[in-house]
């Protein structure tokens, strides 16, 4: 009987330790690259095509799409190229703001974020931020 205890434990503690193997990894890749985790390169036919209101697709992809992609000067039409039609618009005196919702883990929050994209009269890139909702 105490050499079946012992040998469950052992089992026990094997599965564990092999278990535990894959989630030991996974963060020891979280914690050297923190954000590799969560950020995947941008592709504008997947961006386009995230599938409904606050997805991971998006939330994964907009660090790379403004760190690589955003520059200011690129046109209203450059943008819709990209990312597609805005999921919203708004027009204060002659600028104006496109918005998109991401989501997921770069957000870190029960709400949706969002990138807006801002253009002067002549429809170039002004400028851009990142938010959530609260």
């Amino acid at each position: 009987m105490r050499h079946r205890s012992r040998a469950l434990a052992i089992a026990g503690a094997s599965l564990v330790v092999i278990g535990g193997v894959p989630i030991t990894i996974g963060m020891v890749r979280f914690f050297r690259h923190p954000r590799s985790v969560f950020v995947d390169s941008f592709d504008s036919q997947a961006w386009r095509s995230h599938g409904g209101y606050c997805t991971e697709t998006r939330g994964r992809m907009v660090e790379d799409f403004v760190g690589h992609h955003l520059e200011g000067g690129l046109s209203r039409s450059e943008i819709a190229r990209l990312l597609g039609p805005s999921d919203d618009r708004t027009q204060k005196g002659r600028s104006l703001t496109w918005s998109y919702e991401i989501g997921g883990p770069l957000v870190l929050t029960p709400g949706c974020g969002y990138l807006t994209v801002r253009f002067d009269p002549k429809s170039r890139v002004t400028g851009w931020e990142r938010y959530a909702d609260d």
